[in-house]
């Protein structure tokens, strides 16, 4: 598990690479928002995660997490969308970070319910022994 400590440090160095995760799909994100908010007046909530898996995590081993956090969608009530990968910009701006998501969340509510949810408790399980670090970071929209 990772400090606190560690985790604000993290997110102090890498708030860029987060806050970049969100505009590599803005238009679909912005599209998104606004086909599903229309008559919705509560923020949604745009959760994003970005992962150093260890190295000898396989690439069949992230694909079955990734196919995982995806069916949360079809599973877990409140999650509108879903978008992950591996890391692919030119910039190089990553600092070791190699895949990440971008989970959309109907309300903070919903997001609350997920964050408590046994599937995503399942997942995380599944997640913490593969990676060396990780980082989440959740914005009102």
């Amino acid at each position: 598990m990772f400090s606190k400590a560690k985790s604000r440090l993290n997110l102090e160095v890498c708030s860029p690479l987060a806050f970049l995760l969100i505009f590599v799909n803005l238009e679909k994100i912005i599209a998104q928002f606004v086909l599903t908010n229309k008559n919705n007046k509560m923020p949604q909530i745009q959760h994003m995660v970005i992962f150093k898996f260890k190295p000898e995590t396989s690439s069949e081993q992230i694909a079955a997490i990734f196919n995982q956090l995806e069916q949360f969608k079809q599973t877990i009530p409140g999650i509108i969308y879903f978008v992950g990968g591996k890391y692919s910009s030119t910039e190089n701006l990553n600092q070791g970070y190699n895949y990440g998501f971008l989970m959309t969340f109907e309300s903070a509510e919903a997001r609350d319910a997920y964050i408590v949810h046994p599937e995503h408790e399942k997942i995380k399980a599944e997640i913490i022994p593969c990676v060396d670090d990780l980082v989440a970071f959740d914005i009102e929209a």
